[in-house]
């Protein structure tokens, strides 16, 4: 069923309404929504005669897609995934999106979803009141929240200061007396139906984060839970050339941030070793399940991949660009007391190094962030 949730406010289908089920595209039958996006996608500027079904009615409509500008404020992998399905797939687009019914499909184990009681299945009807026709009528009650601000509490004042429930990260490294102090976000009332019954769960949002693909991190309440999402068939010659694609990208990235690295426009305290992956991956598991995982799995056997080409002694890139070169154009070795100078000037760059790394790792997994640190993440 391709039926309509979704319509942008400045989309070329006017015609069209919140509620639509698209029965046919230029005379093709229309089963999934990814049916209506395959013949958009390569419809750009080109008309599209619709059969629309409207609550009774039955209606002849024309719509002509446009090019679609990938935006910069989402995160990284969802634009790679938006630009590979441009190039293979088309940049058509008629800026609205399917109807997907408020059913729970997926649970965070620790979200806030999960600890008032709500179940996969569960068939959401309002929030605070509000009715919930389709997933993104809850995505937007729960977005309206506001996010409470995060606050510094010395710690002899933690019990007058924090009269409300709240969530606290005490900086034992720097500041052992101070903790950083972010009160519970506004709780809801969630109507639920759960076969024949009806029932009120009380979630407390839990704020998350997202870093979106111009740099920028965004924070959001939410409770942990996502709607029941089937895959579209694109096919096994699509996914694999879809993740070349992709791949490629990661490798430009990591290049790009490699750069910013050297040059200082990026700080060193971002680096992560094994400590921040472990946490990484476990991170990645609970807010995205098995795939967000795979992602990220991905992107660090992609990083691993570029950073041994760098030219830098005890890597691999170190041999092919520095002793092969120079051999290739010196037609000899390089002598085997300078190699041995270069391993061990380059095996005391990179322990200092790793020692580095999982200092920023235990100050990340203990909290010993800076004031500033977290002030310029909260802005952001």
């Amino acid at each position: 069923l391709a039926k309509v949730g979704f319509i942008a406010e400045k989309t070329p289908a006017t015609e069209l309404q919140v509620g639509d089920v698209i029965e046919s595209a230029n005379g093709k039958s229309i089963q999934t929504w990814f049916d209506f996006e395959k013949i958009m996608s390569v419809s750009v500027n080109k008309s599209i005669a619709l059969k629309v079904r409207r609550d009774t009615q039955e209606l002849n409509l024309s719509v002509t897609p446009k090019h679609f500008e990938i935006p910069n404020d989402i995160d990284y992998v969802s634009k790679l995934q938006l630009e590979a399905d441009a190039r293979l797939l088309g940049s058509g687009t008629l800026e609205i999106a399917p109807w997907w019914n408020p059913v729970i499909g997926e649970m965070k184990e620790d979200g806030p979803a999960k600890k008032a009681g709500l179940m996969v299945g569960d068939t959401i009807l309002a929030i605070n009141d509000s009715p919930v026709m389709q997933w993104i009528d809850i995505t937007r009650s729960i977005r309206s929240i506001k996010i409470p601000p995060i606050r510094f509490v010395k710690k002899e004042r933690w019990w007058s200061d924090l009269n409300s429930p709240a969530t606290i990260k005490i900086c034992r490294f720097f500041w052992p007396d101070t903790a950083i102090v972010r009160d519970t976000a506004q709780a809801i009332n969630i109507l639920y139906q759960r076969g024949s019954e009806t029932g009120i769960a009380v979630a407390s949002p839990k704020i998350s984060f997202a870093q979106r693909s111009n740099g920028t991190i965004e924070s959001f309440p939410a409770i942990g839970i996502s709607p029941t999402m089937k895959p579209d068939p694109k096919g096994f010659t699509y996914s694999m050339v879809s993740a070349g694609f992709m791949t490629v990208k990661m490798g430009k990235l990591i290049l790009v941030t490699l750069h910013k690295l050297v040059t200082g426009k990026l700080s060193v305290k971002l680096l992560a070793g094994p400590v921040g992956i472990a946490q990484g991956s476990g991170s990645s598991f609970r807010e995205g399940g098995a795939k967000q995982l795979v992602y990220y799995l991905a992107l660090i056997s992609v990083n691993l991949g570029v950073v041994n080409l760098i030219p830098f002694p005890l890597l691999d890139g170190g041999w092919l660009f520095i002793f092969l070169l120079y051999e290739f154009f010196a037609k000899k070795p390089v002598p085997q007391k300078i190699q041995e100078r270069m391993m061990q000037a380059g095996l005391a760059a990179l322990l200092a190094l790793i020692v580095y790394i999982t200092y920023n790792d235990l100050g990340r997994a203990f909290g010993y962030q800076t004031v500033d640190e977290a002030v310029q993440s909260e802005s952001k």
